[in-house]
């Protein structure tokens, strides 16, 4: 189901920076009426629901107040549960990112960190094993360009003896390497997120999740969001979340639940209730 969210949330983006002048409150940026915008999105999902995904959940803000809110297919197709956009938990995938650099920024924002000091500085020594000498910043972990290779070993485990606390997935040898010079090449970077995510734990000496949830997750009234990575265990999520599924030929196979190890990166649940 990540693959339609994040393609819906992609067009969105698109289209809420289109340069196209627009009467405010009447069409989105890129001149589609407010009026018509359901049917727009319905043709979109249309095109996608049973073939690419089973279901799917959309949200769309336009100025601060929800102009569409709707939910596609099935969150559960063995026993016909359709989504529900008020109460289906979806993982957000990648877009929990942005809740990371929002805890980076309100650190910027106290004075407790730079954006362009040297990491390791809030690391301490002897965490990373770094192949260039030259500083890693929060300005390269945000942009992708600390020189990280990607990794997928352990980052999503069916089996919760594979849970790692967040020190122990990211170092030691964890860690994957460094194959470019800081600041040079552009290279998506899941642990870039999650290192990030782990200095806002020595800063503040919070769990990641609990800072998320007492200084974003609450002012923002989001009741129904966690980071917790032990989802299964919050009374009553389960029943409502979606089943995640994999297609072979015409067939849906329903995946078991899993786990995100990179919890910054990778892990908020939410529902839009």
């Amino acid at each position: 189901m990540k693959k339609i969210v994040l393609t819906l949330l992609v067009w969105m983006i698109l289209a809420m920076h289109s340069p196209n002048g627009y009467a405010e409150g009447t069409t989105t940026p890129s001149g589609i009426p407010i009026s018509d915008m359901e049917e727009t999105v319905d043709h979109i999902m249309n095109t996608h629901i049973g073939e690419e995904v089973p279901g799917a959940s959309v949200s769309i803000v336009q100025n601060g107040e929800i102009v569409l809110q709707k939910g596609y297919g099935s969150a559960n197709l063995e026993e016909g549960v359709p989504v529900d956009s008020e109460t289906t938990y979806m993982e957000a995938g990648s877009v929990s990112k942005l809740f990371t650099w929002t805890a980076i920024m309100q650190l910027v924002e106290e004075g407790q960190i730079t954006l362009d000091t040297d990491i390791r500085e809030y690391l301490g020594e002897g965490k990373l094993n770094l192949t260039y000498d030259e500083p890693i910043t929060f300005n390269h972990l945000m942009t992708h360009t600390a020189g990280f290779e990607e990794r997928v070993e352990n980052l999503t485990v069916y089996d919760t003896d594979n849970i790692y606390e967040l020190e122990d997935y990211l170092f030691a040898d964890k860690q994957p390497k460094q194959i470019y010079p800081p600041g040079e090449v552009i290279a998506y970077s899941n642990y870039s997120t999650s290192l990030a995510g782990y200095i806002v734990e020595q800063i503040t000496g919070m769990p990641f999740k609990d800072y998320i949830q007492q200084f974003i997750l609450d002012p923002l009234e989001m009741e129904h969001s966690t980071f917790d990575l032990r989802y299964d265990l919050i009374p009553g999520l389960m029943e409502d979340k979606a089943i995640g599924y994999t297609r072979a030929g015409d067939q849906w196979s329903a995946k078991p639940t899993s786990y995100i190890n990179d919890v910054p990166a990778w892990c908020v649940n939410n529902n839009s209730q």
